[in-house]
């Protein structure tokens, strides 16, 4: 993510202030630390080892305001004094900064000694990447591994010119890939669990329009806020109809489907809703009419039709297996995919696999490279743009939202997807008035709605089925973070973006959430989030500290199988690890980075030596992973390089179930 360090900084900052306004108080001994070298970096060693000895606590300070996940404003009740903390660095004592020296009331920073910040400088690179026409020639004359071709994918017939021409970056596909001529025919088809067990999925898809927005669509109401609104409903035109003066503007379409494609005898009908993104600006967009249908409730495992009211077109899916022992059961892994040629061939290559469920790792269209300040006012074209991926035309973040959704169609429309968001969904853009963060995220990914939601409960009651009364104390905030029991595993999906430090939303949901697991009904736990919390790439290198420092006892203690992430550019998987170790007896979370699905930056790298000690696995190359659920005790993890059109296996390895394999887990510590 070439664009990414001018937002997270600021973030990464706002974090550790929050985390001073509440800290953990245990022990810095208790904490593990990496003990791999790393750049010095002003503001590491403060957020990570402030202290919180003379931090009030929760009853003295202010009420955290979040938006959308981000924190708006934090405490200001704590003393002026000092925190102080130090690395564990055998000793070395840490140079103490006054907060009111900083301008900051209540946060302190404490900074390793020279002699310590030199001892801990970052490993030396791996090798300088070769010139681009060296690169071309190895790849292209590079034959397959031993373990040889695993899928052989059907290439797309509207993509011209070989997916795999660059192993670093390819042009983004053409602005008009699949669009259909008129403005009455869905596209962008998406399927996503609406409830946490699968038995409901939501059906999003969009209806080009090209009319301005209307007043009640001026109200910026995000699809979560009117899918409430729906669920609280009780007209009885219909379950999805809505009511009063809103209702009038936005536009009612109807899903029909059933388990025989020639008899589609059940449907469900939702209304429209738009959204508009830098108005009065050269980057103004206004949506086309989308749609959130929940359909069900479906039979677990069961293949069904559907067909969306104004298409010609039936698609097929199978629904997810109900929450329980269900194998085998196939998860797909993908990250920071994109629209070019080489994300074309990683979608190819996971439909080739056939998964039951995808999980997408966050940064999907990378539609905020159109916007500032990635973009030049001054490349009016398609062929300014075609020329130089840097020259890009302003304006076009909406418009290739759109076009990702046409691409993504081909995997989505038929397979079952979650996501989770990541810095590319922030387009948080001040200066075209975009002041709310993950905005065109929500408007576009279809939110979980978890036992709390009333939509939820109206669909159970509608459907003569008991609620489960087992809530979440704290609810998720999806499509931001939630969970989901599908099959045997427990997924936990978690914000990288959203404030994760003590008392803030998703601190206290994910605490809930790891002690709610029943490894009884869900015997597999596996999480995912965009930015890895371990990395040996030289991209993004340690960015995923703060979040395993405060997140990785917890995910140890709950027996947490596999932890998926992307954001770096390349592929890499861990040994079972835990406090930067490997666990010989593999009685610990194994880490994967999938970052590798083909978008329009470059390869991350080079990866940096000495390669540590927990790192099995890593490569320079797009592809995408799968995870097979064998039986409650082993399921078998692959990666496959995509290599001239085809997802070639380069990677796998048997991962044992944590419950069943390391004796019985006991209850975390952190449950109460």
């Amino acid at each position: 993510m070439s664009g990414f360090r001018g937002v997270f900084l600021p973030l990464l900052l706002l974090a550790g202030v929050t985390a001073c306004a509440g800290f953990s108080a245990r022990p810095l001994s208790a904490r593990p630390f990496s003990a791999q070298p790393f750049s010095a970096r002003p503001f590491f060693p403060g957020v990570l080892h402030l202290r919180s000895a003379d931090v009030a606590r929760p009853h003295q300070q202010e009420a955290i305001t979040e938006n959308d996940g981000f924190s708006s404003s934090i405490s200001s009740s704590v003393s002026d004094s000092s925190i102080t903390g130090t690395i564990s660095d055998g000793g070395v004592a840490g140079r103490s900064v006054s907060p009111s020296s900083l301008g900051l009331r209540g946060v302190g920073f404490s900074y390793a000694s020279e002699a310590t910040v030199n001892a801990l400088q970052k490993p030396t690179l791996k090798k300088q990447r070769q010139p681009w026409n060296e690169q071309k020639q190895e790849k292209a004359n590079e034959p397959p591994p031993a373990q040889g071709v695993a899928y052989r994918a059907v290439p797309d017939p509207e993509l011209t010119g070989p997916p795999f021409e660059s192993p670093y970056t390819a042009p983004d596909i053409p602005l008009d890939y699949h669009q259909q001529n008129g403005t009455n025919h869905p596209e962008q088809v998406l399927l996503a669990p609406a409830s946490p067990d699968g038995l409901f999925m939501f059906v999003r898809f969009a209806i080009p329009n090209i009319m301005p927005l209307s007043p009640c669509e001026k109200k910026h109401k995000l699809p979560a806020d009117l899918l409430a609104e729906m669920g609280e409903e009780e007209e009885e035109e219909g379950l999805m109809d809505g009511g009063g003066e809103e209702s009038k503007c936005r536009r009612k379409r109807s899903v029909h489907y059933g388990t025989d494609p020639n008899t589609l005898n059940q449907s469900a009908s939702g209304r429209s809703f738009r959204y508009s993104f830098a108005e009065g600006t050269d980057g103004a967009y206004v949506s086309g009419d989308t749609f959130f249908v929940p359909i069900g409730p479906l039979l677990p495992s069961t293949q069904y039709y559907y067909q969306i009211e104004g298409s010609p077109i039936t698609h097929s899916f199978t629904s997810l297996p109900a929450p329980g022992s269900t194998y085998p059961f196939k998860v797909a892994l993908v990250g920071d995919v994109g629209q070019t040629l080489n994300s074309s061939t990683t979608f190819d290559n996971v439909n080739a696999g056939s998964p039951s469920l995808v999980l997408f790792a966050g940064d999907l269209s990378y539609a905020d490279q159109y916007g500032p300040p990635h973009c030049r006012p001054n490349a009016p074209t398609a062929e300014a743009h075609a020329s130089s991926k840097k020259s890009k035309i302003c304006g076009l973040g909406g418009v290739r939202w759109d076009s990702y959704g046409r691409l993504s169609e081909k995997v989505f429309a038929h397979i079952p997807v979650a996501h989770v968001p990541g810095n590319h969904e922030i387009e948080l853009v001040p200066r075209w008035g975009e002041l709310r963060p993950f905005k065109v995220y929500s408007a576009r990914i279809p939110p979980l709605l978890h036992h709390h939601h009333p939509l939820l409960a109206t669909l159970l009651a509608k459907a003569g089925i008991s609620p489960n009364h087992h809530h979440h104390a704290y609810p998720s905030k999806a499509p931001l973070f939630y969970s989901l029991d599908i099959g045997p595993v427990h997924v936990i999906a978690i914000n990288s973006y959203s404030p994760f430090v003590i008392y803030t939303h998703q601190w206290y949901w994910l605490r809930d959430d790891l002690c709610r697991i029943d490894r009884e009904k869900t015997p597999w736990v596996v999480a995912f989030m965009h930015v890895p919390l371990y990395n040996s790439n030289d991209g993004h290198y340690l960015e995923g500290e703060p979040m395993r420092y405060e997140i990785e006892d917890w995910l140890h203690e709950a027996g947490v199988d596999l932890v998926a992430s992307g954001h770096v550019h390349a592929y890499e998987r861990s040994y079972p690890v835990y406090g930067m170790k490997r666990v010989e007896n593999g009685c610990a979370a194994v880490h994967v980075t999938v970052g590798d699905g083909g978008n329009i930056e470059e390869i991350a790298g080079p990866f940096l030596e000495p390669q540590p000690s927990y790192s099995a696995y890593r490569e320079e190359s797009f592809g995408h992973a799968e995870l097979i659920f064998n039986d409650n005790h082993t399921a078998t993890y692959s990666w496959f390089r995509n290599h001239q059109g085809s997802g070639v296996l380069a990677d796998s390895f048997p991962l044992l179930n944590r419950a069943n394999s390391c004796g019985p887990l006991r209850r975390p510590s952190f449950c109460t």
